[in-house]
């Protein structure tokens, strides 16, 4: 995944005026454009705080029977893992704006965006996005799959574990492999990706603070946490990003509604052009 933001570099942006993109800012700043600036900064808090991937990753702790030793690796694998999704992140954002919006291009689907990657280097980088794509699609199906059968099993005090042999866990097995059959089921029926992540996103808000309040609260206890129980700067920081994810749910579905998910985006960037 790389090759994006080489690629973005390779096609010199203005630097100045890349830094001062990536500043949250609303430049018409009028109701409707308020509204739909405000919904898709909260679907990309929701799409940066996926709570599947809590359950999934706290699952996979007790799957691997991970001890203390282990913080020192995760506190590494999830800095630098944010880190790096953060620089992709900004380079997808830099090659819509050099490759896309002077094409008066608006990308709705995922291989129109993959194309991008490329565009520098021709067929070999093409490739290249191509795997990367494969690969993170396919880390995340697998994720989202496991994460809906650890969350009915544990819910309902179920036998899981996906290193049990599949007689001993028929639940959790068939909830996994039910979810692959669900996800090609509504993909043949043609409905469009991008509509699913919007709902999927918006809905995903609404429950957070029901996945991070526990976090924070177990974090903040010394009887649970032992010397590794948080700061009280942590608390603070936490209980700060609490707030802030509990505003975010409170005004999602409101938000969707008013901008129509969204859809008031093309009209927008039509905007842009003229």
């Amino acid at each position: 995944m790389i090759v994006f933001a080489v690629a973005a570099v390779k096609l010199h942006p203005d630097w100045n005026q890349l830094v001062r993109g990536l500043m949250p800012r609303c430049t018409q700043p009028d109701m409707k454009h308020s509204l739909l600036y405000a919904y898709f900064a909260v679907g990309i808090f929701s799409a940066m705080l996926m709570e599947y991937e809590v359950h999934f990753y706290s699952s996979g702790a007790i799957e691997e029977d991970w001890t203390t030793d282990d913080l020192g690796e995760n506190f590494m694998v999830a800095a630098l893992g944010s880190l790096l999704g953060s620089l992709l992140t900004m380079g997808l954002l830099a090659l819509g704006a050099l490759v896309f919006l002077p094409r008066r291009i608006f990308p709705q689907l995922l291989s129109t965006t993959t194309l991008a990657g490329a565009f520098p280097f021709a067929e070999k980088a093409l490739v290249m996005a191509l795997l990367g794509t494969l690969a993170c699609i396919s880390g995340a199906a697998v994720e989202t799959a496991l994460s809906g059968a650890y969350n009915l099993c544990q819910f309902f005090n179920l036998k899981w574990s996906k290193n049990q042999p599949v007689k001993s866990v028929p639940v959790y097995t068939v909830t996994w492999i039910g979810m692959f059959a669900l996800a090609l089921i509504i993909a043949l029926t043609g409905i469009r990706p991008l509509q699913l992540v919007d709902i999927s996103i918006i809905f995903g808000m609404v429950i957070m603070p029901l996945t991070y309040y526990p976090i924070l609260r177990v974090a903040a206890d010394k009887n649970v946490m032992g010397k590794h129980v948080n700061s009280k700067f942590d608390t603070i920081l936490g209980t700060t990003f609490l707030a802030l994810i509990t505003v975010s749910a409170i005004a999602a579905i409101p938000l969707m509604i008013a901008t129509h998910s969204g859809k008031a985006v093309i009209a927008s960037v039509e905007d842009l052009y003229t």
